[in-house]
């Protein structure tokens, strides 16, 4: 069984009413004066031919749009963007129906126009729901509701929710579309909205027969008819029609199907809606095929294939006639376009060639006064110049000679320094092989007898306490780092774990002595400075062949 949702999204359809014909409007937009009426006047004919004749509606809605742009009238511009997207969503040209509807919803919100936009939203909502998107069909169709609930549009509250209702039905949310339809149909009730009634209560029965629950479907198509016979919706009666058929034919009642689907065939003819003849005969050829009629179905068959290749033929004709004059249009509009900024290019090009020739006869009289100011102005300022020169010169032999007499001092200072940390080192030396020579003399008087020996061991033990004495290692330091600055802070903050003991031996190494040297400096034994420097180059993580002399000069 075949399920025909008869979805009315401009149910909006244009209520004019007797005079605002496509005569009457012509006429009025010869006889007005205004500019911005004559826009309105231009949109209501494009509203007017939308649904039959949407490339005609399109040619009213650019002639609107351009005149609109013309006088920079904002609301004109906005509705003939709207109008303009509806007739490519008839002809089911989606990509350019969003295009158009998307730039009068944009301008909508920009003014914060809300009256306008439930009613962009459902037009926005249908072109994604003719290309099966449910979910921004929904989406839309949400907006639309919400708005039109805030602005308490009463008629658009209802046209949201049928619209729901239907998205609901292919989503097969039955119980929520049957809500949504029973909502718009209370509101329709309310509004006396009887040509909307005619819509939602066939909707709701299509509801009902989808689930199978055939008297409650009969019972909203039969109200349906009901109120169709006030609002004589012609193309309902063919859907209802069929729809009750249906309903009978599913439940086996064959005659009364029969009838049902005769009464639709026969309205339908009456108003030649093609698309409701081919639909009678589909219903027809199934009536008969289910009876086993095959004779009857295969004639029903064969005039719902003869119709429907007809109708292929004759709207694939239509539509290439109007891609044809579209693509008439667009070349004509481009034609036009370019002519314009041709002309637009030969003006400029005029003025340009009049303002660059003053230019450059100004110009030219302004560079050969410049040129006289410029050659006035070179000799003073070469002039200048060669005074700054010698001035320069003068100043930069002065400068040479203060950086050599300081180079000189730098390195007589630093030669003084170097002598001093000699000095100080060979003293240093000196006195701990002097001391060196007491220590083994009083080893020797050591062997003497008992008393002696204990009063020569503290004289020893004061000896080996003078070697320790750190008043002349703290002035050999002081004088070490005027000669290398930061050696000791360098060390230190990169190995932390160096001893007081070892950076003396780290200074020792970079002074390049050898080990007996730095032993008697240190008065320790060589063995003593060996482990030391042994230790110190673990800490210093260096590997066998690492020179450590080498590495201590390139420290500081």
């Amino acid at each position: 069984m075949k399920i025909l949702i008869s979805l009315f999204l401009v149910g909006l359809s244009f209520n004019l009413w007797g005079q605002n014909s496509t005569e009457y409007l012509e006429n009025q937009i010869k006889l007005t004066k205004q500019d911005t009426q004559k826009v309105n006047y231009y949109n209501q004919l494009a509203a007017l031919h939308s649904k039959d004749t949407p490339s005609k509606a399109r040619k009213y809605a650019e002639t609107a749009l351009a005149l609109a742009k013309q006088i920079k009238y904002n609301k004109g511009i906005t509705k003939a963007y709207s109008n303009i997207g509806v007739t490519y969503r008839i002809q089911t040209q989606h990509t350019k129906a969003l295009r158009f509807l998307m730039k009068a919803y944009h301008r909508y919100e920009e003014a914060q126009q809300l009256f306008s936009q439930p009613q962009l939203l459902s037009e926005i909502g249908l072109v994604y729901r003719q290309q099966n998107d449910l979910p921004h069909a929904q989406s839309y169709f949400q907006q639309s509701l919400e708005i039109a609930k805030k602005l308490e549009q009463n008629d658009q509250i209802a046209l949201a929710y049928n619209n729901l209702g239907v998205i609901h039905f292919y989503k097969k949310n039955y119980y929520e579309a049957e809500k949504y339809h029973k909502n718009a149909i209370k509101i329709r009730n309310k509004l006396n909205d009887k040509a909307g009634l005619v819509i939602s209560y066939n909707n709701i029965g299509i509801v009902y027969a989808r689930q199978k629950e055939y008297d409650r479907a009969l019972e909203f198509y039969n109200k349906s008819l009901e109120v169709n016979k006030e609002v004589n919706n012609q193309q309902m009666m063919a859907a209802t029609c069929d729809n009750i058929g249906d309903v009978y034919l599913a439940r086996g009642k064959y005659d009364k199907a029969f009838k049902s689907f005769q009464m639709s065939l026969a309205t339908a003819k009456k108003i030649k809606a093609t698309n409701r003849i081919i639909e009678a005969y589909m219903s027809l050829f199934e009536l008969f095929n289910q009876q086993e009629k095959f004779k009857e179905a295969l004639s029903y068959y064969q005039q719902y294939t003869r119709l429907k290749d007809s109708v292929f033929s004759s709207e694939r004709s239509r539509k290439m006639a109007e891609i044809q004059a579209d693509y008439i249009n667009e070349k004509q509009e481009k034609e036009i376009q370019i002519l314009a900024q041709q002309k637009k290019l030969d003006r400029q090009t005029i003025y340009i060639t009049i303002a660059l020739f003053v230019i450059t006869v100004l110009s030219s009289l302004l560079l050969v006064s410049r040129q006289r100011f410029k050659m006035r102005k070179n000799r003073e300022i070469l002039h200048q110049q060669q005074e700054i020169y010698k001035t320069q010169q003068t100043l930069m032999q002065e400068k040479l000679k203060n950086e050599q007499l300081q180079n000189e001092n730098l390195h007589k200072e630093v030669a003084h320094k170097n002598q001093q940390l000699t000095s100080h080192t060979l003293h240093m030396i000196k006195k701990n092989q002097l001391l060196e020579q007491i220590k083994e003399g009083l080893q020797t008087l050591a062997q003497s007898p008992k008393q002696l020996k204990k009063s020569l061991g503290n004289l020893n033990r004061l000896v080996e306490q003078g070697f320790n004495l750190d008043k002349e290692w703290e002035e050999f330091r002081q004088v070490f780092e005027q000669v290398h600055q930061d050696f000791f802070k360098q060390l230190k903050n990169q190995y932390p774990t160096l001893t007081p003991h070892e950076l003396h031996v780290c200074a020792l190494v970079k002074l390049n002595f050898s080990i007996k040297e730095m032993a008697t400096i240190l008065g320790i034994a060589p063995n003593s400075v060996a482990m030391a420097r042994y230790r110190i180059r673990k800490k210093l993580q260096l590997e066998t062949d690492d020179n450590l002399t080498e590495f201590m000069m390139q420290v500081a």
